[in-house]
């Protein structure tokens, strides 16, 4: 897994993008997924350490509370969507993650064959 594969995660997980769907709980979606992935990740490759380390830093970001997402909601409930700064800003964090995670999956291909 590259450096900018873990950074695109911890970047969800600090968002609280969920890609499973909007409504699902996130811990039991996106990080249960992630984890059982490290999981196999490590079981293949003994001599990696990072999987663990990374799964850990994901967990703990996870657990934070109120998470960006949820500043950002609870931001436009109060002031109105038309006047929330904030989620202006975390929907315009939204459309540049999903720009930066489009351009790593086109680019990826040719660095795994490589």
């Amino acid at each position: 897994m590259s450096n900018a594969s873990l950074t695109l995660q911890s970047l969800d997980v600090f968002l609280g993008v969920d890609h499973a769907s909007e409504s699902a709980d996130f811990e039991s979606s996106f990080m249960s997924r992630m984890s059982a992935y490290m999981v196999r990740l490590a079981l293949s490759n003994p001599l990696t350490a990072q999987p663990s380390l990374h799964r850990r830093f994901l967990t703990h970001l996870a657990a934070q509370r109120p998470t960006v997402r949820e500043l950002a909601i609870a931001d436009a409930d109060e002031r109105g969507a038309d006047e929330s700064e904030l989620a202006r800003a975390y929907d315009v964090a939204i459309v540049a993650l999903r720009r930066l995670r489009d351009m790593h999956t086109r680019a990826s291909p040719s660095y795994a064959r490589d």
